[in-house]
């Protein structure tokens, strides 16, 4: 079998923006196009535009109608402009664009080779140090999203299964949604380390028990087809063989980064052995506290 590479390296764009903001959207016009304009106005210079089902990168803006948002051309040219905020629909947040105002909590790591490994908890934001990870909580106390940073930007390449960017939604009380991220935004979803971009997780009424773990890929054929020179025999084997794996979590994947977890809450799977996690330091102590 060939040595799959990781993902592109992705594009330099995104070293030059402040990523503590950074959210993916679509837009939500009823024209089916949305126009980027140069600046904060609808009287300045239209630039580029966004049609339906187009991802993007957005800043929102607590203090401004119009939120900046940077559409990607080809793998090496970007356009930045700005959109007004009620055209712009996150994809993760059931709950509109409520991620103004939310909490955030900033977390430092130690990138080791196979781990991101807490070291020090709410660090605070005045000198920040070359690894860190933010926490966003929402209104009811559970985390929402996951960045691990490496010098103020989302990291561009990650671990086996580490993702660098996680986002969780909570349809109901019952069920626990989370995507993995690469840094632009797009889907994390890789045949290496068998790394899928999207798990389910249900979990019982009293929220401390998994009960069933689904999984989600996204592998872009095409790219490994065109790009790197597999084969559809070498291929479709092995993408059937992902999807008919089974997973049964031992726990919901970033929750030991989390402080908030499920309002405090951390539901576990019947795998779950507490002397696995014993590598992990400052994580480890808190899980015990947990468990015990």
């Amino acid at each position: 079998m060939k040595i799959f590479f990781q993902s592109l390296i992705l594009g330099c764009f995104l070293l030059c923006l402040p990523a503590t903001a950074q959210e993916v959207g679509y837009i939500n016009d009823p024209d089916g196009y949305t126009n980027i304009r140069e600046g904060q106005s609808s009287d300045t210079e239209i630039i580029a535009r966004f049609v339906t089902g187009e991802r993007f990168l957005y800043y929102p803006a607590a203090n401004s109608s119009w939120w900046k948002v940077v559409k990607k051309i080809s793998r090496n040219k970007t356009v930045e402009g700005y959109v007004h905020k009620s055209r712009i629909q996150p994809i993760y947040h059931s709950d509109g664009n409520s991620n103004i105002g939310l909490k955030r909590i900033y977390h430092e790591f130690d990138r080791t080779a196979s781990s991101f490994r807490t070291s020090k908890r709410d660090i605070g934001t005045s000198n920040l140090p070359q690894y860190y990870f933010i926490e966003t909580i929402d209104e009811q106390g559970r985390v929402i999203d996951l960045k691990f940073m490496e010098n103020g930007r989302i990291i561009n390449n990650h671990l086996c299964y580490l993702s660098p960017w996680m986002k969780f939604e909570y349809p109901n009380q019952t069920t626990i949604i989370q995507y993995n991220l690469n840094a632009d935004g797009s889907k994390l979803s890789e045949i290496e380390c068998e790394m899928w971009y999207k798990t389910t997780y249900t979990i019982n009424e009293e929220q401390n028990k998994i009960l069933n773990t689904e999984i989600e890929f996204s592998i872009d054929s095409t790219s490994l087809l065109n790009d790197y020179g597999w084969t559809k025999d070498e291929l479709y084997p092995i993408l059937e063989n992902l999807e008919d794996k089974n997973y049964n979590a031992r726990t919901i994947t970033g929750y030991l980064k989390s402080t908030a977890k499920l309002d405090g809450k951390f539901p576990i799977g019947e795998e779950c052995i507490l002397k696995h996690y014993d590598y992990l330091g400052l994580e480890y102590e808190e899980l015990k506290q947990l468990m015990e």
